[in-house]
């Protein structure tokens, strides 16, 4: 009975908190996460909404680097096995990056990600992306360089999904489209 009762109260959003440190360990910067959830099966769906990626330490705080108001995975739980991860499907619903280079010449794109440890190795691979209204710009006073990138997601006439960018702004000084 205590089972069934747990089982109709769980919400899976209790583990927010530790998926976001998870998060922010493994990207050295701090992860937060609106809502969380987990669709159980063999092929687990994680859906995270409202996901912001800080900024490193020397750049704006109250920025982001990254967000998206949606993201849903689909992976493949055999793969974790085989310390591999394998995603069936990625969806990021309206991504938003924001990448600049700091006072220090470094871009906030460059992570400080912790050292595998030997014999650690791992793979990704994902077989399905999908990407609504995403966008993208790039700020960089060393490249001359102020660029918007808008960017989704669509299926070709032959089936085969494609990654369709469209770009304007500045490049070394030079309008670019």
């Amino acid at each position: 009975a205590l089972l069934a009762l747990l089982v109709l109260i769980w919400d899976w959003n209790w583990l927010r908190p530790l998926v976001e440190r998870r998060a922010s360990a493994a990207v050295g910067r701090e992860v937060s996460i609106g809502h969380f959830d987990v669709n159980l099966s063999m092929h687990p769906q994680l859906i995270f909404d409202h996901v912001s990626v800080a900024n490193p330490q020397d750049f704006d705080r109250d920025a982001a680097m990254a967000t998206a108001d949606l993201i849903n995975v689909r992976l493949d739980a055999r793969s974790l096995f085989h310390r591999s991860i394998k995603l069936d499907e990625l969806l990021l619903q309206h991504p938003m990056v924001d990448l600049r280079r700091g006072s220090s010449g470094a871009g906030n794109w460059a992570f400080e990600l912790p050292p595998a440890k030997p014999g650690e190795e791992s793979t990704t691979q994902i077989a399905a992306l999908t990407i609504n209204d995403g966008q993208a710009s790039l700020i960089d006073a060393q490249l001359k360089s102020a660029v918007k990138i808008a960017l989704h997601t669509a299926a070709a006439s032959n089936g085969e999904p494609r990654l369709l960018a469209s770009m304007t702004g500045t490049y070394n000084g030079q309008p670019i489209e």
